[in-house]
């Protein structure tokens, strides 16, 4: 019945379009007649069948390239990809990509080389640069809900240096999420999903058309777990709990009169609460179960970062676009924590960092002008990173100054402390890529940025208070009788204030007040390449590019003491074959990079390990490579297949703390690999899984053997039933249930700490789960 009425209103717009036509004759050019002859048109010829796949455009290093084309090592996974591999965050889907690892905690590497820094400090300037719809996100801004799986259009993961192209902070690589943009039809979808450990999901997106050319779409994600960590000494099961919320609204106008031109507005909002940990929710102590906390204190964590953009596309001429972002991006990190990290002392850390970014830039891409195409464009933007940090309750061991027996265990020292760090930033980049078609099978690549760039720090730092106050060792407390009497005594005497006199010595910083110190880099960055068509499907290339990293001045804010350090670059050389075969239905992709980093920053403790500061005191050689593939096995199922192998290696790293030449990066596993499985039946029924594996990393640049991860492997899968208006599914992660350590972390005795321990940071169990989604 439905088919006959669908037939029946087709032939009646026919015959009203055909009796219009003659009523009122037109161009032809205005209008298509349709024709009802008497006899039945021969039946149109269908064309074969094809199981050839997509073609895939990568836009990450802002020249639109088909995927057989870019020659930088790049992964680009859309939406569906995301929705059919159940990824609740962009950072899931890195444990299906070679050479791309990440932590619980947020943290991340590529190749290799983590987010924060081949040391594993984090606050640093990143080596990796995370974009969301053009706009690059902060430190603060990546561990947030923006990172958030929900409403996405694609994310492109380009391993290798971007500097050329994106500037200050890509050296290591980028990653580059875009979320979907208003259409011109209406569209709403729903999502309901629910898990084990208390986890759940509640989504919208949707919008349409608002006339005069305005179309609107917005897109909210709330979610909720108990988490997986208990602490044993609070009797807190939920210690873990997270919380985030997401919220974007976008406004797009695309005037009728002006096809040329688009704009769109966006803001975006996003939270997260990280249970009671400011670093991660799953730290533990050394001999206790695995998934406890021993903390004695409750503690916080609360991140939100707000996103406001405006996109503008202008085609000035038809192969000649002008492209414009104008961004602001706010983020906020308050957090509370267990210094010590166990059930011993009283120590807590309170932290308030925040960030904000003003940025512009300009490009313009054109097309088929002669033999080039590419970009030239124009970058200015403004970065101010403020970081407050206070210590109340902190320990002071005498031990840790003079070797005096029973000193800790008579006459215990306890502090306050407050310091802020204000780090500002202003960037300046003009910049350009062009690619020269030199004949019909040989592409050459020319590119070069020149970037500046000022940078301020300004520090304060104060010691509050010092108490002492005496105790008993445990050989006299533990006397019948006279040890508690003793102990009571001691008790009622009040803490006598020592911060003036300790002031004097090494033991309490004697200095406070403000410091402030400047600093200005610039720096030339090439690029080049050729690529040559061997076959019809077969691409060879070979790249050279430069990367960077400016320099600056840190300020030991317990002393004052200004530490000047120096750019960084990185030589890059890459070869690589890009192929399809088996009638279109397989795409690979090698890369194989060599790299040679010179004057690297690293972040070194003090002596004291009260303090960091970073210091050009490496030099590093990264070589490795990725081989990826992907397959059309048959209509609706399709594989991808991704192996990496990453050798990092100082070459040269020594400081006051050791020598670590010849040691591995931190967070860089050496293999990698994961392999993934889509089908999607004609009736309905669909399926997925994937198989990740990572190899084991040191988490210290000391490569400390207790100090490591765990080499696991982890296999989730989906299934479900699509029915004309959404799915229902269930799903499974970390399938075998496998227990394995991302983190490991020994704790001395030291400022703030009583005991020795380790800390362990464990990945989640299994978790089963059921999910709803409905789509208009």
């Amino acid at each position: 019945m439905y088919r006959r009425c669908i037939h029946g209103a087709c032939a009646a717009l026919a015959l009203i379009a055909t009796l219009s036509a003659r009523a009122e004759p037109r161009d032809a050019a205005d209008i298509a007649v349709i024709r009802l002859d008497d006899e039945p048109a021969p039946p149109l010829e269908r064309a074969p069948e094809t199981l050839a796949l997509d073609e895939i455009v990568v836009t990450g290093e802002k020249i639109a390239r088909s995927l057989e084309q870019t020659t930088a090592s790049a992964a680009v996974i859309d939406g569906a990809s995301l929705e059919a591999y159940n990824d609740a965050s962009v950072s899931d889907l890195f444990r299906r990509l070679g050479n791309v690892t990440a932590s619980q905690d947020g943290t991340f590497s590529i190749r290799g080389v983590g987010n924060t820094g081949p040391e594993g400090f984090t606050y640093g300037q990143p080596v990796i640069t995370q974009f969301i719809d053009g706009v690059a996100v902060d430190r603060i801004g990546q561990f947030t809900a923006l990172n958030q799986a929900w409403d996405i259009e694609r994310v492109e993961v380009l391993r290798g240096p971007q500097s050329t192209a994106q500037g200050r902070n890509a050296l290591a690589g980028a990653v580059i999420t875009t979320t979907r943009d208003p259409t011109e039809f209406w569209e709403a979808r729903a999502r309901a999903r629910f898990a084990e450990l208390g986890t759940r999901q509640l989504a919208i997106a949707g919008g349409g058309p608002l006339g005069g050319g305005l179309s609107f779409r917005v897109a909210g994600d709330h979610r909720q777990s108990d988490g997986f960590v208990t602490n044993t000494t609070l009797d807190d099961p939920e210690w873990g709990a997270t919380g985030s919320r997401l919220g974007r609204a976008k406004l797009a106008y695309r005037p009728r009169a002006l096809p040329a031109l688009e704009v769109v507005a966006t803001a975006m909002i996003g939270e997260a609460d990280n249970g009671n940990d400011g670093s991660s929710v799953e730290y533990e102590t050394t001999d206790a179960a695995p998934r406890t906390a021993q903390d004695n204190t409750p503690g916080a964590s609360d991140r939100i970062a707000r996103l406001y953009s405006l996109r503008a596309r202008y085609d000035i001429a038809p192969d000649v676009t002008v492209h414009s972002t104008t961004a602001y991006l706010d983020t906020r990190d308050v957090s509370r924590r267990d210094f010590d990290r166990s059930a011993a002392g009283e120590s807590v850390t309170d932290t308030d960092f925040r960030g904000r970014t003003v940025s512009q830039e300009l490009r313009v891409n054109f097309e088929a002008l002669g033999a080039l195409r590419g970009i030239v464009g124009v970058y200015a933007g403004r970065f101010d990173d403020d970081r407050d940090i206070a210590v109340r309750e902190g320990r002071i061991r005498l031990s840790d100054f003079a070797p005096l027996p029973l000193a800790d265990s008579i006459l215990r020292l306890h502090y306050d402390s407050t310091s802020f760090v204000a780090d500002r930033a202003e960037n300046l980049a003009v910049f350009g890529e062009v690619d020269w078609a030199i004949s019909e099978r040989l592409t050459a690549t020319f590119g070069l940025r020149y970037d500046t760039e000022r940078r301020e720090t300004t520090s304060e730092y104060s010691t509050d208070r010092v108490d002492a106050s005496l105790s008993l060792p445990g050989q006299v407390a533990g006397l019948p009788v006279l040890g508690p009497a003793l102990d009571a005594l001691l008790d009622t005497l009040p803490p006598l204030d020592v911060g003036p006199l300790l002031s004097l010595t090494p033991i309490v910083p004697g200095t406070s007040g403000r410091q402030h110190a400047a600093s200005d880099y610039d720096a030339w960055l090439p690029k080049l390449g050729l690529r040559y068509a061997l076959t019809d499907r077969l691409t060879a290339f070979a790249t050279y590019t430069e990367a960077y990293r400016a320099g600056g001045v840190d300020i030991l804010f317990t002393t004052g003491e200004l530490v000047p350090f120096e750019p960084e670059f990185t030589r890059n050389y890459e070869v690589g074959l890009r192929g399809r075969a088996w009638d279109e239905r397989l795409r690979y992709a090698l890369n194989v990079y060599y790299v040679d980093w010179r004057d690297q920053q690293v972040e070194i403790l003090t002596a004291d390990g009260a303090v960091s500061y970073t210091e050009n005191a490496a030099t590093s050689t990264l070589w490795g490579g990725e081989l990826s593939l992907t397959a059309r096995l048959a209509r609706g199922w399709h594989i991808d297949a991704s192996l990496g192998y990453a050798h990092t290696r100082f070459d040269h790293y020594e400081t006051i703390n050791g020598d670590y030449a010849g040691n591995r990066f931190v967070r860089a596993p050496e293999f990698t690999a994961g392999l993934g499985t889509a089908w999607r039946g004609a009736a309905g029924w669909f399926a997925s899984g994937s198989v990740a594996y990572t190899g084991d990393y040191f988490v210290t640049p000391e490569n400390d053997p207790r100090e490591t991860s765990d080499a696991y492997t982890l296999i989730d899968a989906r299934a479900g039933y699509a029915f004309r208006f959404g799915s229902v599914a269930v799903f499974v992660r970390n399938a075998l249930d496998d227990d394995h350590a991302t983190y490991r972390f020994r704790l001395e005795p030291g400022p703030g700490v009583e005991i020795p321990g380790t800390l362990i940071a464990h990945g989640p169990p299994r978790i089963l789960g059921i999910a709803l989604e409905l789509r208009y």
